[in-house]
């Protein structure tokens, strides 16, 4: 009883914007979500959500700022700050040294104010100021798989707040796929993070208790690496 309440708020906080929260039966999830093992379950309650692509995102914001005449480069990177020399001291900061990491040359830009937005990446161009910079940004790292779209609706998604552990899970309709995820664990920033085995199982294991064991032309949930 107390979930439902908790999804009417979370309509509020869109001032109402989006289609309202509300429960669905076992029947109406049998035709929406066929693969759902439906045995155990008593409702379920439907809520709305935007999606959101931040890869596209971050491209449409380069291509418009170089529409407003900012200069926008790739494979570069910061390895130092330029500073206004005041009596053999570090003054302002003027600028910043940048490597190509494609040709390998180094040069100065110059700059009334520089930003450090370097994302998960931002405590590590703070150290090339200020090595003594405590940490500001806590790191942090989740597994998704994918599989096959049949597993999922192409218009509603799944989310599962009684795992084993108590970590949510989300199942969702992606790209013609079916993304499953995450587990969300602290560690260090990492560029190309490689999914732990035991959180790929874990992901696994959980979709098993609430799919049915056969899919789209008999198949069960299988996963080939």
């Amino acid at each position: 009883m107390v979930l439902p309440a908790v999804f009417k708020f979370y309509d509020g906080m869109s001032g109402f914007t989006c289609p309202p929260s509300h429960i669905m039966g076992k029947s109406r999830a049998d035709r929406k979500f066929p693969q759902l093992a439906t045995e155990d379950a008593k409702y379920y309650s439907v809520f709305y959500e935007g999606s959101h692509n931040d890869a596209r995102t971050a491209t449409y914001i380069a291509l418009t700022a170089a529409e407003h005449g900012a200069c926008v480069t790739n494979y570069t990177e910061m390895i130092d700050v330029l500073y206004e020399e005041k009596d053999e001291t570090r003054g302002k900061a003027i600028g910043v040294k940048v490597k190509d990491r494609l040709s390998g040359n180094i040069f100065d830009v110059y700059a009334k104010s520089i930003v450090f937005a370097g994302g998960p990446f931002t405590d590590s161009l703070r150290k090339i100021e200020n090595e003594k910079c405590k940490p500001a940004v806590a790191a942090a790292a989740g597994t998704h798989i994918v599989l096959p779209g049949y597993y999922c609706s192409s218009g509603i998604g799944m989310l599962d707040i009684n795992t084993s552990d108590g970590r949510f899970l989300f199942f969702l309709p992606w790209q013609g796929k079916t993304l499953v995820g995450t587990t969300d664990r602290k560690g260090p920033v990492e560029s190309s993070p490689g999914p732990p085995e035991e959180e790929i199982q874990w992901l696994l294991n959980e979709c098993k208790k609430y799919l049915a064991h056969s899919g789209e032309g008999g198949e069960g949930l299988q996963i080939r690496r």
